[in-house]
Formats: C-alpha cells, structure tokens, sequence
C-alpha cells in the first residue's frame, strides 16, 4: 500500500493504485495529471509529461520495469513526489506480476488500439 499520510495524494487515486492488477484489467485507467496508466492484458501504458512508456507483458517488459525502478526516469526530472510515489508503486507492482508469471515469454506482440474511423457524433 502506498504511504496514506504524505505525498497529498487524492484518497480514489490511492484506492485505484492500490487496487491495480497489472496486465488483468483491461481498459482501466488511472490519470493524476501529467502521468496517466492505462492497463491491457499484453501491456501497462504510461504517459508521463506527454512520453509514452509500455511495460510488456514479457521478459523485456520486466527488464525495462525493473530498469525504470532502479533508475531516475529522465522523465520524472522535475515532477511531484506524488507522481514518483505513484509511478514506483505501479512499477513494482508490474515486476512482481512478470516475475510471478509461469512460462513469461521473451516478447509479446502488442495488439493495435482499436481507433473508430471518423467523428462518432456527426
């Protein structure tokens, strides 16, 4: 669980972070402005200051996770401990669900985003 009493955290974000399921909850999002999450059965996106990273559901996800923990993120530089605390907790919570995952394979294929052709509303 995330530290409840700092980091000034909105308690629906906390409950959302605490409660993420990385790679089985298809189509949840989690957004506390610049950084969005949005989590897919192949992949956990993040967008941080307009930068989009995926964590795939594969040994080269786990990697890159495991990197993106251990190292200052160029794109954390200059964001809100909020945003930090939250990106680790996710982060974490990606690498123990890879590390836990029997028969993890190398690489994934990413399934496309399904994009609607034209204005849904005209």
């Amino acid at each position: 669980m995330i530290d409840l009493k700092s980091n000034g955290i909105p308690n629906t974000i906390l409950d959302a972070i605490n409660q993420f399921a990385p790679y089985k909850d298809d189509g949840v999002s989690i957004s506390l402005p610049p950084l969005t999450i949005e989590n897919a059965s192949d992949r956990v996106s993040i967008t941080l200051n307009g930068e989009n990273l995926d964590i795939t559901c594969d040994r080269e996800g786990l990697t890159r996770a495991k990197n993106l923990a251990s190292n200052d993120c160029p794109a954390l530089s200059g964001c809100p401990t909020q945003i930090r605390v939250c990106l680790n907790h996710i982060l974490q919570s990606c690498i123990h669900s890879l590390e836990n995952t029997p028969d993890l394979p190398q690489k994934v294929s990413i399934r496309p985003t399904i994009e609607l052709p034209g204005d849904p509303f005209s």
